[in-house]
């Protein structure tokens, strides 16, 4: 891990992710550290490594606003629980 001590994994299972959304995930830069995105056949995976959980979490859920349309079929209304 190179030293960095915070490390995550998003995974979205999905029958597909097209090359827009592919793109836009791809897009997003964490505000610290370095994040990966990788579209499999039936999930698209992202990797967040670095030093703040933060911005882990910040990426993660920039990437979970924009899936959740695609994935879900639904708006992207962050949980209640991301709040706690």
């Amino acid at each position: 891990m190179n030293g960095a001590p915070v490390f995550g994994t998003f995974v979205a299972m999905t029958e597909s992710v097209d090359d827009s959304v592919l793109a836009a995930c791809r897009g997003f830069e964490p505000a610290q550290g370095e994040g990966a995105v990788t579209r499999l056949p039936n999930a698209l995976v992202a990797r967040y490594r670095g030093d703040a959980s933060e911005a882990a979490h910040d990426y993660f859920s920039a990437l979970w606003t924009t899936l959740r349309p695609h994935v879900a079929g639904r708006a992207a209304v962050r949980p209640r629980i991301w709040g706690t």
